[in-house]
């Protein structure tokens, strides 16, 4: 479990190499077939945003195999205004964002703690999903991996 968690390529060889490696896990195991956009720039991620992002990856692609009732997802990476962006969504039978990510049934990592884990590093996460219309969650990490101010969920109906 500590492996699947933390892989040693993920100090080896970097977090998008590592994403890489966990997409063609999740195949393997449970046959979700996951698309990667990647903006090319350079991994510049410290260890523990490294860490703490694929774990939060790694809980969300899971999510989708568990509850959205497809096996199909997208991840897209990207780099601006110093900050790292991660967006997982799928086009499955998503939920009610008011009442879903403050605790994780299965006693996973959760979304609760993906949460919590990203306040230390000054990030934050957003989720927008709706019953029968998929789910999209978007994190956004300080590349400094310093916090600037709190963890936030932001559901999409909250912002203006």
């Amino acid at each position: 479990m500590i492996f699947e968690l933390s892989p040693p390529v993920l100090h080896d060889l970097g977090f998008k190499a590592t994403l890489s490696w966990l997409v063609e896990d999740l195949h393997k195991r449970h046959g979700i077939q996951v698309s990667v956009t990647d903006d090319g720039a350079e991994d510049a991620l410290d260890d523990a945003s490294a860490t703490l992002l694929f774990r939060a990856v790694r809980e969300l692609l899971l999510n989708v195999f568990k509850h959205a009732k497809t096996s199909e997802a997208k991840v897209s990476l990207r780099q601006q205004d110093h900050l790292f962006h991660i967006d997982v969504e799928d086009q499955g039978v998503g939920f009610d964002a008011n009442d879903g990510g403050t605790s994780s049934a299965s006693g996973g990592f959760g979304l609760f703690s993906v949460r919590e884990q990203l306040g230390r590093l000054g990030g934050n996460m957003e989720i927008a999903s709706a019953p029968r219309h998929g789910t999209r969650v978007s994190i956004r990490v300080p590349l400094s991996g310093r916090p600037d101010g709190p963890a936030s969920i932001r559901r999409k109906e909250d912002t203006p």
